[in-house]
């Protein structure tokens, strides 16, 4: 964890930094008085300065407070260099006399109230960290979407492109999981797919149509259902390395757009790792984790 040297007492911001939008929400006295959310402040997902204007209007949105302390869980983060460099945006941005950083899992176990456990993403990305009651630490996944990314939204439509395309080079007609991403991208060829992969169309874009493709697989579409199926394994095989470095079953807490809206996909991982690992899918944002993380990094301080 990398982080300025202040210490802390007063108004805090929490920041939950997802690969489509940032949470940020105003902390008095450990209680949340204000919220705001404004677009992605991930770098790995919009440019600095997009970065920047984001975190600049979240911050209006909650007023402009004068903030001794931000605390930002964040998609991306993987090393102290990564994890200053957001400082860095963030300090300036939101006026703050000092940022902490983390991976936005580790949101995942504060928000849950848990001090051991797995925590998961499993929405536009995906991954895995868990931490046991003795403090170590595992992680797999969150390697971002050119090398990894198994599961998540981005990752299922992605394939489904991919089974389109493979149906037109064998000169077969879109079945009707393809004529529905071609609707829903506003194609009429499959072949059009191609240039819309190179365009501007990013991952919150073709994570965006996921539902498509976990209705094609609940409706019968074989080529839907092996999709979500091997995106299930993906990330039940993320759990399973944590679990066994940490040779820990669980509790495993699920967060993301997937995790919630697809209830499914939820059953098949608990089917994959048995009653033992206790999957839950997070009842709260998980940016109410800031305020336990947060209020431990005063404590550290002191």
């Amino acid at each position: 964890m990398t982080e300025s040297t202040h210490a802390h007492t007063g108004t805090t911001i929490g920041l939950d930094i997802g690969g489509t939008k940032t949470h940020a929400v105003l902390i008095e006295s450990d209680v949340i008085v204000r919220e705001a959310v404004a677009g992605s402040a991930n770098t790995q997902s919009v440019t600095r300065s997009e970065a920047e204007a984001n975190l600049r209007e979240a911050y209006a949105e909650l007023g402009s407070p004068d903030v001794n302390l931000v605390c930002a869980g964040s998609a991306g983060v993987d090393t102290d260099a990564d994890q200053q460099r957001l400082i860095d945006l963030i300090r300036p941005s939101m006026r703050a006399d000092d940022a902490v950083v983390v991976h936005d899992t580790h949101l995942i176990l504060a928000a849950a109230g848990l001090d051991a456990g797995i925590g998961v993403v499993w929405g536009t990305g995906t991954a895995a960290w868990g931490m046991d009651a003795g403090g170590r630490e595992a992680r797999s996944g969150g390697w971002g979407y050119l090398l990894g990314d198994e599961g998540s939204g981005y990752w299922v439509v992605i394939q489904a492109v991919r089974h389109a395309l493979r149906r037109m080079d064998a000169g077969d007609e879109p079945d009707e999981m393809t004529a529905e991403l071609l609707r829903a991208c506003g194609l009429t060829d499959p072949g059009e797919l191609i240039h819309l992969a190179y365009s501007d169309a990013d991952r919150r874009f073709w994570a965006g149509k996921a539902p498509l493709v976990f209705r094609a697989a609940s409706g019968g579409n074989a080529a839907a259902r092996s999709i979500v199926e091997a995106g299930i394994d993906g990330v039940a095989g993320m759990i399973a390395s944590v679990s066994g470095n940490l040779a820990m079953p669980g509790p495993v807490v699920l967060v993301g757009g997937v995790a919630t809206h697809q209830p499914e996909a939820v059953d098949g991982l608990r089917e994959r790792l048995g009653a033992a690992a206790d999957v839950r899918v997070l009842d709260v944002d998980p940016v109410i984790g800031t305020i336990r993380l947060a209020a431990a990094h005063r404590n550290s301080a002191l």
